[in-house]
């Protein structure tokens, strides 16, 4: 019986662990799947800086003023300006509403390919490395 606990114990702290998101040896939070990603997309677009261009592209998500419209074309109304792509948190909703409304079931192939329509496989394998390596944290 004894041992049936301890490895319950173990079994238990994995799960528990597995899903924080750790920084110098910090629990922060419990972090989900979809977070992770989002967290790599930033990480592989922008290393989290929120003024950073590269073309129309602007932000820690890298988001172009057409993403903005259909953002804005989804919602019905213009909630959000070109000046957004600068806010992390605006910038991550506007990536929630594409996402909702093109990939409900949370595919992560998926929501990549949506937000970046172009991308070739070496995108894809960087970000599921940054994923694999806040996953691991």
């Amino acid at each position: 019986m004894r041992k049936t606990i301890i490895l319950f114990g173990l079994i238990f702290l994995s799960v528990q662990t597995h899903n924080m998101l750790v920084v110098n040896n910090r629990i922060f939070k419990e972090i989900s799947k979809w977070e992770i990603l989002i967290e790599s997309l930033i990480q592989v677009e922008s290393r989290g800086n929120n003024y950073i261009s590269s073309g129309n592209s602007l932000g820690c998500l890298q988001i172009t003023p057409i993403y903005v419209r259909e953002v804005n074309n989804i919602l019905g109304y213009n909630k959000y300006s070109l000046d957004d792509r600068k806010s992390k948190s605006k910038s991550i909703e506007m990536f929630n509403i594409i996402q909702i409304q093109n990939n409900p079931t949370k595919n992560i192939s998926k929501a990549i390919r949506l937000h970046n329509p172009n991308a070739k496989q070496y995108y894809f394998n960087k970000v599921y490395k940054q994923m694999k390596l806040l996953s691991n944290l």
